[in-house]
């Protein structure tokens, strides 16, 4: 259903009616992930016009096929980078709310050639309990159990600079545990340069500038002199908060 030609309203710039909208939508992928029909009802959404719709559990998985093939994307994805296949792995443990979803149960399983899911604990419990766990660890306010337990956290994303010609530096790697510190040494590119603008990227795209940009900074005060003879040293640390510092000197 087209949400604009039913209440012939465009609420795009209605924050209100939108975050009303939103969570009537969260409300309803919840019920469809249990039966096979859900509706959403909203009276006055916008200038006093109710709106309301129903749909099935067909047609959700229809218009939502694109993010569901994404995560199986991102599955396939971490398989590669630890360089290993689908029969290696015993089990597979649901976390995380949308793995509700009956559409993403029925891609893990066809993925993992027809193995079982491991649903025996609440996958939105399990990410707290994970959470907690980890936060009692670094703290070290927790028993021996707790503090026995290897739990690693890592970047999900490289973090780096971008350099002449469109290119970057990788300073930490995606997938390097937490926390981390990195540096590397640089040059000026130039004659007489006196200035490094310093810009942090997140990504792993080849051209820095597809990647997102996280910070941005200057250093100044170099000596004026030729160029490569100037050496600057950027350095990140990401804390066990998961925080990022960067620096340069």
């Amino acid at each position: 259903m087209n949400l604009k030609e039913s209440i012939k309203r465009d609420i795009s710039e209605n924050l209100k009616a939108l975050g009303r909208l939103r969570d009537s939508c969260e409300r309803a992928k919840r019920v469809i992930s249990t039966y096979s029909e859900a509706s959403i009802d909203i009276p006055c959404l916008s200038d006093a016009i109710d709106f309301s719709a129903e749909f099935t559990k067909a047609k959700f998985e229809e218009v939502n096929m694109d993010l569901f093939t994404k995560c199986m994307d991102i599955v396939k994805t971490c398989l590669r980078y630890v360089n290993m296949s689908t029969d290696s792995i015993d089990e597979v443990v649901l976390v995380g709310g949308s793995t509700w979803i009956c559409k993403i149960k029925e891609l893990l399983k066809e993925l993992f050639n027809g193995k079982v899911l491991y649903q025996r604990i609440n996958p939105d419990e399990a990410v707290t309990c994970g959470v907690g766990m980890l936060a009692a660890k670094l703290s070290g306010m927790c028993d021996e159990a707790v503090q026995a337990m290897e739990l690693i956290d890592v970047i999900p994303l490289s973090l780096c600079v971008g350099i002449l010609n469109d290119a970057m530096v990788v300073l930490i790697l995606e997938g390097s545990p937490i926390p981390t510190k990195k540096e590397h040494t640089f040059c000026t590119g130039y004659d007489n340069q006196t200035t490094v603008d310093i810009t942090v990227y997140q990504g792993d795209i080849s051209k820095y500038k597809e990647n997102t940009s996280l910070a941005h900074f200057l250093l100044s005060g170099l000596p004026s002199t030729a160029r490569r003879v100037v050496k600057v040293v950027v350095r990140f640390e990401i804390d066990g908060n998961g925080i990022l510092h960067a620096s340069a000197k």
